[in-house]
């Protein structure tokens, strides 16, 4: 599967009618989203490795697939999560209704054939009913994202961003989190040497229905077991931890990380709140389900993640589904990807943005 990152960091900070509840949304919304981090981490790092066997040809298919230089992928993920509400007034419930079904939707097109990357993505996110379209561009080092809602093009090209200083602009202390390739290896290796070849069974072979007409495939399952999924989970936060360019962006933007000996001191604190947090965790599903085509390439992928969370916390959650599902297509085709032309008329830079956005935007960002 290929993976392409568009990283806008931010914190989101809701509106209420009570300080009280204010606080106790902002609580659970950090609960929400360290979860949903775990979540998601797993269902990207499984795309990357297995064990033995059949996974001969998956993973064969894995790498052609990863190695895709032009084409297109289509994504889709829905998400839903039950809360538990007991002891919550009734303002804290409304709001909270609004996390309760989640989705993304878009697709990307990508060419890294000639001397410069070119990527256009066309996506759409809702929450809790309401949707939001963000359309990205990327050309190299100059970058470019069209918010609707403001009807202008946000300039994120390399020269605009390093001209920001750390007071203008939270996003200024914000550096990319990549991973370096070194961890992602590390990881890829644990992974494989976590399942077993059962767990991966090459399945029948069939027709299917894809963007660019029906094309003949084959159906690899992959269902590994529960407990060594949180093993894996453990182990890889504390491989991620140690990654040189994860410390270097800690360390730039939080007070709180403190540094002994070129390590992060409260990493064995992390993975003992996240070992604790996963023993009330019951995994009743886990399941990725891929279709591999006559050339060799993953054409879509199924992701499918089912949770039950033990909680006596209100506010806490105690169910969550994922589905994901991934298409790819127009693969080693041209594209025709074209970056807009940024004027002052049409476009916003991060420092023009936070000094004359609307106030009901401004917390998006700040």
């Amino acid at each position: 599967m290929r993976i392409i990152n568009i990283e806008i960091n931010k914190e989101v900070i809701m509106e209420t009618r009570s300080k009280h509840v204010s606080e106790l949304l902002a609580n659970i919304v950090s609960r929400t989203t360290s979860f949903l981090t775990v979540v998601v981490i797993l269902v990207l790092l499984l795309t990357t490795a297995c064990s033995q066997s059949s996974i001969e040809d998956y993973q064969e298919a894995l790498q052609k697939t990863e190695s895709i230089q032009r084409g297109k992928t289509q994504t889709q993920v829905d998400v839903t999560m039950g809360f538990r509400k007991d002891g919550l007034d009734e303002e804290t419930t409304k709001q909270l209704k609004s996390f309760e079904a989640v989705s993304f939707e878009g697709v990307t097109s990508f060419d890294s054939t000639g001397q410069e990357v070119k990527v256009s993505s066309l996506n759409l996110f809702s929450l809790g009913g309401l949707g939001l379209n963000f359309d990205y561009y990327q050309d190299g080092d100059q970058t470019a994202l069209y918010v609707p809602m403001l009807g202008k093009y946000l300039n994120l090209s390399t020269g605009n961003m390093k001209e920001l200083s750390g007071d203008d602009t939270v996003l200024a202390k914000y550096e990319s989190m990549n991973l370096t390739q070194e961890t992602i290896s590390a990881i890829e290796v644990l992974w494989s040497q976590t399942f077993e070849a059962d767990e991966v069974v090459k399945g029948e072979k069939s027709t299917m229905e894809t963007p660019e007409g029906d094309v003949r495939v084959v159906k690899f399952t992959i269902t590994p077991e529960k407990e060594k999924l949180k093993a894996f989970v453990i182990s890889a936060v504390e491989i991620v931890m140690e990654d040189e360019k994860i410390k270097e962006n800690i360390k730039a933007y939080s007070n709180s990380v403190e540094f002994k000996d070129g390590n992060i001191v409260n990493v064995e604190d992390l993975v003992n709140g996240l070992e604790e947090a996963m023993a009330s965790w019951d995994i009743n599903k886990f399941e990725v389900v891929d279709f591999i085509d006559v050339d060799g390439y993953i054409v879509e992928s199924n992701t499918s993640i089912g949770l039950s969370i033990n909680t006596v916390e209100s506010g806490a959650i105690e169910s969550f589904e994922m589905k994901v599902v991934s298409k790819n297509y127009d693969i080693e085709k041209p594209q025709d990807i074209q970056f807009p032309e940024l004027t002052d008329e049409n476009s916003l830079t991060i420092d023009e943005l936070q000094k004359g956005l609307p106030s009901t935007y401004e917390n998006l960002l700040n």
